[in-house]
């Protein structure tokens, strides 16, 4: 079962200044630094995006982390994650996993699911904070619930190792299933690995076979090995040798070692 817990690094959306640029003109600065000298939160916002992106006004992180702490502190949810962001990377601002979480943690609470997945990772990772499962499990439910499909996968984990909550099966199951369906590969790996060994759902080689083959299809070293062994054996599809060697060699690529191993077995080089 593969296990991931990464934090969301930045996600630049943009506000209102990506949509503009992207018509082919600029916003007015002038009107936000003004506004935004006068206290508006939302202004404050918008330029420590444009500096901190770069694409209307040069880039430049100390300025960035200047305006976000403005709206930061002023209650704006999407400051505070990017708060969060600068210090947890050191973008502008000494490194700082503590104040990170402080961030995240107030942009949660507003209700970001962005925020709560992070936060979720860092009670997980015990980063900037003590390890603690069961805030893990509660930030990364409530991120869930919003159809985060990063934070759907993360719930699936914690409930198959029975992190932070009881261990259940049926519900890891419904939780890879629905970040899955948004397309994210570990997901749909993780899918198919609950279908081919029947936990949480009855087994089903056909529906293993499928979700391997999304998974792979982007790139999902871990997918396209498994995948190379449903062609190889039959099950869950009609037997194809060819496709077989061609998605254990993608995998090998990637430097997935049983791939590589079983290639070397067969005198075959990826």
């Amino acid at each position: 079962m593969r296990k991931i817990f990464v934090f969301v690094i930045c996600l630049l959306f943009m506000v209102g200044i990506a949509c503009a640029d992207d018509f082919g003109y600029a916003p007015d600065l002038s009107i936000i630094f003004e506004q935004a000298n006068k206290g508006d939160a939302q202004a404050q916002f918008l330029l420590g995006v444009a500096y901190d992106n770069g694409s209307v006004i040069q880039q430049d992180s100390n300025e960035a982390v200047k305006w976000y702490l403005k709206a930061a502190e002023q209650g704006h949810a999407g400051a505070q994650f990017y708060m969060g962001v600068m210090c947890e990377n050191g973008w502008g601002i000494q490194q700082d996993k503590r104040e990170a979480f402080k961030w995240f943690k107030k942009s949660a609470e507003q209700g970001d699911t962005t925020a709560q997945y992070n936060l979720a990772c860092m009670y997980h990772e015990g980063e900037g904070t003590r390890q603690n499962y069961s805030e893990a499990f509660k930030w990364s439910k409530k991120s869930a619930e919003q159809g985060y499909a990063k934070a759907q996968f993360n719930l699936g984990l914690l409930y198959y190792d029975g992190e932070g909550v009881r261990q259940n099966y049926s519900e890891a199951f419904k939780w890879f299933k629905k970040s899955a369906e948004q397309g994210y590969a570990e997901a749909q790996y993780n899918l198919g690995i609950m279908y081919e060994q029947g936990k949480g759902t009855r087994q089903n080689y056909s529906e293993a076979f499928n979700w391997f083959k999304k998974s792979a299809e982007q790139g999902y070293a871990e997918a396209q090995y498994n995948l190379a062994l449903m062609y190889g054996t039959g099950n869950g599809t009609r037997q194809n040798y060819s496709e077989a060697f061609k998605y254990m060699r993608l995998s090998a690529q990637q430097g997935n070692i049983p791939a590589q191993e079983f290639l070397t077995q067969q005198g075959l080089t990826w």
